[in-house]
This record gives structure tokens, sequence and C-alpha cells, in this order.
């Protein structure tokens, strides 16, 4: 079915934004790695945590939606 193929088109394309955010993300830290500014290096020590919390959170949703589609999928090429 198309219905399905385009929710699993949908779900690899906000996979690939998404990757793309955590990417932008990590080379901001690369950059103010070396600033010395005690607020900085404290800001930056958050944000890495933030950061490795909310991919992991994305990652278990992220496989439990694909999960779902495909028994979806699965469901809707029975019919």
């Amino acid at each position: 079915m198309n219905a399905s193929r385009d929710t699993m088109n949908d779900l690899n394309r906000g996979n690939g934004e998404t990757g793309r955010f955590f990417s932008d993300v990590e080379d901001l830290l690369k950059r103010v790695t070396n600033m010395n500014d005690a607020d900085v290096a404290r800001l930056r020590d958050r944000v890495e945590g933030s950061l490795s919390s909310v991919r992991d959170t994305v990652n278990r949703n992220a496989s439990r939606v694909r999960e779902s589609a495909g028994e979806m999928v699965d469901t809707t090429d029975e019919w």
C-alpha cells in the first residue's frame, strides 16, 4: 500500500532531520570546547548532558514508532 510506504518514508526523513540537528549541536559544542569562560563551560556541560539524554529518548521513541509502523504495514497489507 502506498500509505504505509509513505509513513515509513516520513519516518526516515525525520531521522535525517534529527540527525542533522544533533550534528549541528555537536559541532557547536566542539567550537566552544576551548573557551575558558566558566559560564560557557557550565553551559557546555549541561548541553552535552541534555543532548545525550535527548538522543537516547529520540532513538527509543523512533524504534517504537518504526515497530508500530511496521506492524501497521503488515496489517494493511493483509487487507
